[in-house]
């Protein structure tokens, strides 16, 4: 399976496990979707954990020219975060799950701590099954200090076995899955 199928099962088990899956061609409109999402919902502060692709996409800029505060470092205003930005690493189909090498505390932060957490995540880095990620992961020869494997938002049945949303995380994932960042873009072009 590759290509249009393997995004296709990735968006269906990321939505049946609560995610909302958006594609979009590329940086720019991730941008706006993030300016946007954080503006009309009034989702502030917003903390982002960097990335390459979350440079290209000029989120950072963006959102402070929209009057919005922005949330770069760990600190002692973390805990207010409204939203939360960060890169995946990448997709895996079979279950609609995000892997994230989570050493950096940002990460952690920003993925776990905001009500509403937005990952981002290049197209071309949907695989088909966890097994497939594998070699991924272990890149370095050694596997990271923290991953974190991320399916929907957060969910619990441990009080009287009743599912409850977003009680030990966010209780909205948002994944925007990006066709062609901008660098790839311009190598195409030349």
């Amino acid at each position: 399976m590759a290509g249009p199928e393997l995004f296709e099962l990735f968006r269906q088990r990321a939505t049946q496990a609560g995610a909302r899956v958006e594609r979009l061609p590329g940086p720019r409109e991730a941008c706006i979707y993030i300016c946007r999402l954080a503006g009309e919902r009034k989702l502030a502060p917003v903390l982002v954990a960097g990335g390459p692709l979350l440079g290209e996409m000029q989120l950072v800029p963006a959102l402070s020219g929209l009057g919005v505060e922005v949330l770069v470092e760990a600190g002692e205003h973390v805990p207010r975060a409204a939203l939360g930005v960060t890169e995946a690493d990448l997709g895996i189909a079979e279950t609609g799950s995000l892997y994230q090498d989570a050493t950096p505390l940002l990460l952690r932060l920003a993925s776990m701590l905001p009500p509403v957490h937005v990952a981002v995540l290049p197209t071309d880095r949907i695989v088909g099954t966890l097994e497939e990620a594998l070699p991924y992961m272990m890149a370095r020869n050694q596997p990271p200090a923290y991953a974190a494997l991320i399916t929907g938002p957060s969910r619990t049945a441990d009080i009287e076995r009743v599912l409850t949303i977003g009680v030990h995380g966010p209780a909205e994932l948002h994944i925007l899955c990006i066709d062609q960042p901008q660098a790839a873009q311009r190598a195409a072009s030349e």
